[in-house]
């Protein structure tokens, strides 16, 4: 009896510290959000609740894998806290949900199983509060007891309350002594009310969901395979794979078609052969790119379907060297394609899609390396899609750091037709939507001189002034941000030639 009176002590113990955590991080995310300007705070309190998570008791097997969830965590919040954004603040919820996964369930160090359980952490989080439900109605005998004493001691006390209301009134009635003194404690009560500014709805919600998603975070438990249930799936395990034939006349034909496409790039883009009639460069490469960078993945995907592990083609040295071959020519149409890409920027500028476009070929690029390595060494598709994975996580997590807003824009001054470039007059407008990141790079087109000067000095004026006014809000703070509006205070001691990032050389 003591050691189940022990056990109830524990698990009461153990919940009043999570609602404690649960209450504090409520209050602090209502400080630090609620109709507030988004900056650093995102990041730090993602960070403070993953490691509040990795803090709580959980199963020593699981550690290693909690210990990487939290490094990629720590990097995500950190690029938060460093420049803000939105691909930081979401790579630092995945990373949470990624650790929330590690706790809960055992997960091996292959993206598939890190995806499957990642993707299942919010059923989890919901299902904790059911749970929770089902072990408060087996638990709380003496609190239903409790409970029903309420109504009975409510109601006891109701008639003399009643009662001694009807009394008061009557006295107030009679005595103005009385009457003043109950004024004047009614208005007092009412002041106290005012006082309290009780919230408003939509603030109650966002202290629901907020706890609600706190605790489901921190309660979220796995399910662990069952001894005698059904065997696991093979990671391998496929339909019945093409023949070899069958992959032999494709790739056949699929070289000699993309032959075609290699040398008329080669002619086009390398070797300077006039195009036809009519036809720009900048047409001929806008129009190849992005059908060359789907023309990969279908590639890849055919790849991958021909060549599983294991089955007859990936054994016979004919299909082999195909396939490789093939492979190459798609490596060599992404670069092609991001080559186009390229020329057309020159012109008509930089975009955050294109550079997301150059990112996304990069990643086709290395996603056909690592099929071919994948068939010459005879690995696994697990493997494959692990080599993959890790690569996007690090690109991503780059990315977050990278200020790319201010690189587009310093790219689109240098090569714009008033700083002698072979591109395009300046769009001051998209480089006014990129924000603060894009006030060095305005500032260097306002000396530049010309036509754009004074609307380049205006928009960079109108942007300088919504930095500070941003900033004047602890919480909109964030690294990049305040390098930046030192240095437009110290604007009038750079030169254009000089004016390249916050900090650089005078």
């Amino acid at each position: 009896m003591s050691g189940t009176q022990g056990s109830l002590q524990r698990v009461l113990a153990s919940t009043a510290c999570l609602g404690l955590s649960v209450v504090t991080l409520t209050v602090l995310a209502d400080v630090l959000f609620y109709r507030q300007p988004s900056g650093w705070p995102l990041g730090a309190f993602v960070l403070l609740a993953g490691l509040v998570l990795y803090a709580r008791p959980g199963p020593p097997a699981r550690r290693g894998a909690m210990r990487l969830a939290l490094l990629v965590l720590a990097l995500a919040a950190g690029a938060a806290v460093y420049r803000g954004g939105a691909l930081a603040p979401l790579l630092a919820v995945l990373g949470l949900a990624a650790l929330a996964a590690a706790r809960a369930r055992a997960v091996s160090l292959h993206a598939a199983d890190w995806l499957a359980a990642t993707a299942q952490a919010p059923l989890r989080m919901l299902s904790a509060h059911f749970r929770d439900r089902r072990l408060l109605k087996r638990r709380r005998g003496a609190a239903r007891r409790a409970a029903a004493a309420v109504p009975r001691t409510l109601a006891a006390w109701a008639v003399p309350v009643l009662l001694a209301g009807v009394f008061l009134v009557l006295f107030c009635l009679a005595n103005p002594v009385i009457e003043c003194g109950v004024e004047r404690t009614l208005t007092a009560l009412v002041d106290f009310l005012d006082w309290l500014r009780l919230p408003e709805f939509p603030r109650v919600i966002f202290w629901i969901v907020v706890a609600a998603a706190l605790w489901g975070l921190w309660r979220a438990r796995g399910s662990e395979p069952r001894p005698g249930g059904p065997p696991p799936v093979p990671a391998d395990a496929h339909p019945p794979a093409p023949a070899p034939s069958l992959a032999l006349r494709c790739l056949a034909i699929f070289n000699l078609l993309f032959a075609v496409e290699t040398v008329a790039d080669l002619l086009y883009l390398w070797g300077g052969r006039a195009l036809p009639a009519g036809m720009t460069y900048a047409s001929y490469a806008h129009r190849g790119a992005y059908p060359l960078l789907t023309t990969a993945l279908l590639s890849a995907g055919l790849t991958l379907a021909f060549f599983r592990p294991g089955r007859p083609a990936e054994r016979h040295p004919a299909a082999r060297a195909l396939v490789f071959a093939w492979l190459a020519q798609n490596v060599l149409l992404t670069f092609s394609a991001a080559w186009r890409l390229h020329l057309y920027v020159d012109v008509y500028s930089l975009t955050r899609l294109r550079v997301a476009a150059f990112v996304w070929m990069g990643l086709v690029g290395f996603g056909l390396l690592a099929i071919a390595w994948r068939i010459a060494r005879r690995r696994e598709n697990r493997r494959l899609l692990d080599v993959n994975a890790a690569a996007l996580l690090a690109v991503l997590l780059a990315c977050a750091w990278w200020p790319m807003d201010g690189f587009i824009a310093r790219h689109n001054v240098r090569f714009c037709r008033e700083a002698g470039g072979p591109g395009q007059p300046l769009d001051l407008r998209y480089l006014e939507d990129l924000g603060a990141e894009a006030l060095p790079a305005l500032r260097a087109c306002a000396r530049l001189g010309g036509a754009n000067a004074a609307a380049a000095a205006a928009a960079a004026d109108r942007l300088a002034d919504a930095l500070h006014a941003g900033l004047r809000n602890p919480r909109a703070w964030t690294w990049r941000r305040g390098a930046l509006a030192r240095a437009v205070a110290d604007d009038t001691t750079r030169t254009p030639a000089a004016w390249r990032e916050p900090g650089g050389p005078r």
